[in-house]
């Protein structure tokens, strides 16, 4: 049985001379290394890059690979390197390398390994033609990235470059309890923040799973009570979907908001305290940074999207935050599961919807929802916040906006 030296996916560039000088065996007569670089056409058309996804099992395969061409009489060493991520042109893609007794077995090897290569390891590729458009390619269906967003692809005026904008969001998720739950669940679902398309899905919060959370936390389980809501978060994220670049981040304060913040594309508010929504709403407005916010308590939740481009924010809707234990909150007037349920998938939604450049989203209305007596309302303020940018500006806003309906869960 040959030594296998090395076989795994990287998203670090490939150097096929330290590559070469990795084969060292005394007993090799023959050394051959096979490298893939990524060229400048493909069917006729000009190609700038290709992006290279992996699927979860993909290193599981190489290594399976390269342990079966081990086995090969007269083999005496084995390795195989595959890139994911951004390449350019010229770019080296694939190492594939071994070394053997005698020339036949390591020709042999070698043309072997590569085309297991690119026929088994599910590793899917983007190709950027000089047109500017892109299409995937290279692997069965059954691996490629439309396959697990088919149905987000299949959505009119979403489609793949929609699914591409998910895939390469950088979203902060602010609270990883009711409302959180269910916002991260999806957005990992979704795609939102991969590796490979060098997103980020971040979550950020300073409180622990406790047994009181379950009844609406859905994200965390039974046996993680004590951890890190972040922890936790960051765990069920991966157990979702491993190819999202999940980063856990601590509470936010008045000290490190902006430089968290300004790692990202777009924020999500599921906090329960005023205090923690306006430092959010406040930041974002400073970084000019969207906002998809929330807020559920009792049987009533409420959902918005504030942006800097048109002046909205939290203080558009209320201007100032209630003096403390003025208005209700969840420890006593207590909240029922699926609230938060309704208002994170809607929240979600609105995410998306912003990251892919969608649909209409929520900005300049507010969503209120009552579950005990099943009905929806919205608000258009959108006058109010030109009012607030312009003095002079005299109509009415519509909808009543203005009372603070409580401390969210």
């Amino acid at each position: 049985m040959a030594t296998i030296l090395q076989a795994d996916l990287t998203d670090k560039p490939l150097d096929p001379a330290r590559f070469e000088a990795s084969f060292t065996a005394p007993t090799a007569g023959c050394q051959l290394v096979f490298i893939g670089r990524v060229r400048n056409h493909d069917q006729g058309r000009g190609v700038e890059a290709i992006t290279y996804s992996a699927h979860p099992d993909a290193a599981g395969e190489l290594q399976q690979i390269a342990s079966e061409a081990s086995a090969v009489p007269g083999v005496q060493e084995v390795a195989v390197l595959h890139r994911v991520g951004h390449l350019s042109v010229g770019e080296v893609a694939v190492l594939a390398g071994v070394s053997a007794a005698h020339r036949r077995a390591a020709f042999s090897t070698v043309s072997w390994l590569i085309d297991a290569v690119k026929d088994r390891v599910p590793v899917w590729k983007k190709q950027v033609f000089s047109q500017r458009d892109a299409a995937w390619s290279n692997l069965d269906t059954d691996f490629q990235p439309q396959s697990r967003y088919a149905a987000h692809c299949a959505i009119p005026g979403f489609g793949s470059s929609g699914q591409d904008r998910v895939m390469s969001a950088k979203v902060l998720v602010v609270g990883a309890g009711g409302l959180g739950s269910p916002i991260i669940a999806y957005l990992a679902a979704a795609g939102v923040g991969l590796s490979a398309a060098g997103g980020a899905l971040g979550i950020a919060d300073g409180d622990t799973v406790s047994l009181s959370n379950l009844g609406r936390q859905v994200i965390h389980p039974f046996n993680r009570q004590g951890e890190l809501k972040t922890a936790s978060a960051a765990a069920t994220v991966r157990a979702l979907n491993p190819e999202v670049n999940v980063s856990v981040e601590p509470s936010l304060d008045a000290q490190n908001a902006a430089a968290i913040i300004s790692r990202y594309d777009l924020v999500v508010d599921a906090t329960d305290t005023f205090a923690s929504k306006y430092l959010i709403s406040d930041t974002c407005a400073k970084l000019s940074r969207p906002l998809v916010w929330g807020s559920a308590v009792g049987t009533n939740f409420e959902v918005s999207v504030f942006s800097p481009a048109v002046g909205t924010c939290l203080r558009t809707l209320y201007p100032t935050s209630p003096p403390p234990a003025s208005t209700p909150d969840s420890a006593t007037v207590g909240i029922l599961g699926p609230v938060c349920g309704q208002a994170g998938s809607l929240m979600a939604t609105e995410v998306l919807k912003m990251v892919a450049g969608w649909g209409e989203p929520l900005i300049g209305r507010l969503v209120i929802g009552d579950a005990r007596r099943g009905k929806w309302n919205v608000v258009d303020y959108s006058t109010r916040a030109a009012a607030l940018q312009n003095p002079n500006y005299s109509e009415t806003p519509s909808g009543e906006t203005g009372d603070h309906k409580g401390e969210r869960s």
